[in-house]
């Protein structure tokens, strides 16, 4: 591997989409999306600079997907004030909940047969795919999405998208045992209990971040600067906390977020979110850069066909037709629910849990191949439609409510 050409490549990249950010927006194409296409011109079919053994790119995945997560969900934690989210709980409870489930089953139901890989193997898949990921979401919901969106939208896809993360911990784990000891329930004894101690860890350690700070500011013990990153410090003492304990990393980071933003102040809590954005937005395109060096295009091309039908399949139907038959006990209007059921995005969140999985030894060179082809996938497809995505809901919006009070909603 070429390290000082993927770190120049990358970086001109990153400078290059900071100077445009507010124009990438409004174009067919993401960070992440030119991260990747960057990636796959450096790696082996392109310029052959970034060449990894599999286990090697596996194991620096798991651990560059899981960082960027704990920063992601801190600052999807931070975005909104914690009475807009109490707001929106019965919403997020059943995206969480039943949808979350339900997705995890018909996946696995059409995973095994179209790919012909073992029950075990399509239920983790199944599981991998279920969660939206906070990282690729934030494009949707962040930047023009303030003024473009009803905040009611953006609240529930922001928060569903953080929570659902971690709490798809029970079912990846399911998948996990299924296929390395042939049963269901020491994987969701496992998940379940993971989820717990994330929760707890989580809750502590923003609730006393909080109260601190607070004691701080009163004292002026603070500084501004150390203040702005102290966000970024908790989501890693809450990464690291929850992992000693064996717990989710991802249900805690994302728990200690909210029960902090609860505590702190509305301009705090505003300034410490940007700056997990900015982190956010740089610390994604090295990700996808990796990523996209190390797709499996041997596999990918063994498999065929039944990838794309299953790419298609994740798009189009995985979320999008439940979510929509629930619009009424989500309170949302049916162009709502469109919009919710489609931009569910796979990504960094469904990397992580592959790596991990496949470091584990649950990972099959076909479900590696499967698992990269569908964040490949949503990567490019959700980079190219998000902008639009939401001009045609504004415009429906406008279609149905001329005197605009839609967008107060």
């Amino acid at each position: 591997m070429s390290t000082p050409l993927f770190v120049a490549a990358v970086g001109g990249l990153a400078l290059l989409a900071g100077l445009i950010s507010g124009k990438l927006q409004d174009w067919p194409v993401s960070g992440p999306m030119l991260a990747l296409l960057l990636g796959i011109a450096l790696g082996p079919v392109g310029v052959g600079a970034v060449d990894l053994d599999s286990r090697d790119a596996r194991a620096l995945l798991a651990t560059a997907a899981e960082a960027l997560l704990a920063i992601s969900l801190m600052g999807v934690a931070l975005r909104f004030p914690y009475d807009k989210v109490r707001a929106v709980a019965g919403p997020i409870l059943l995206l969480v909940t039943l949808v979350m489930v339900v997705m995890t089953a018909v996946m696995a139901a059409v995973t095994g047969p179209l790919l012909g890989v073992a029950a075990g193997h399509a239920v983790l898949l199944g599981a991998i795919f279920a969660p939206t990921d906070p990282v690729l979401a934030s494009g949707v919901v962040g930047g023009r999405a303030e003024r473009q969106l009803p905040e009611r939208i953006r609240v529930i896809l922001s928060v569903e998208s953080g929570a659902n993360d971690g709490l798809a911990m029970p079912l990846v784990e399911v998948g996990i045992g299924l296929v390395v000891a042939g049963a269901m329930l020491p994987g969701l004894g496992r998940g379940l209990t993971g989820v717990l101690v994330g929760l707890v860890v989580g809750g502590a350690l923003g609730t006393a971040t909080g109260h601190l700070l607070r004691r701080a500011e009163q004292a002026h013990h603070i500084e501004q600067t150390a203040f702005l990153v102290l966000s970024l410090a908790l989501a890693a003492c809450a990464f690291g906390t929850a992992e000693a304990f064996g717990g989710s990393t991802l249900v805690a980071v994302f728990v200690a977020g909210m029960a902090y933003g609860r505590l702190v102040t509305s301009e705090d809590r505003h300034q410490e979110a940007d700056v997990d954005e900015a982190a956010n937005f740089y610390l994604i395109l090295p990700l996808f850069a990796l990523l996209g060096a190390c797709l499996p295009w041997a596999g990918w091309a063994r498999i065929g066909w039944p990838l794309v039908a299953l790419a298609v399949f994740v798009v189009l139907v995985r979320r999008l037709p439940l979510v929509v038959a629930l619009a009424r006990p989500l309170g949302v209007e049916l162009r709502d629910a469109v919009f919710l059921g489609f931009f569910g995005p796979v990504g960094v969140a469904a990397l992580a849990y592959l790596a991990d999985a496949g470091e584990r030894g649950a990972v099959t060179d076909d479900v590696w191949a499967a698992g990269t082809f569908v964040i490949a996938t949503s990567t490019v497809l959700y980079g190219m439609t998000s902008a639009y995505g939401r001009r045609l809901h504004v415009w429906a919006a406008r279609r149905a409510h001329p005197t605009g009070q839609a967008r107060q909603r």
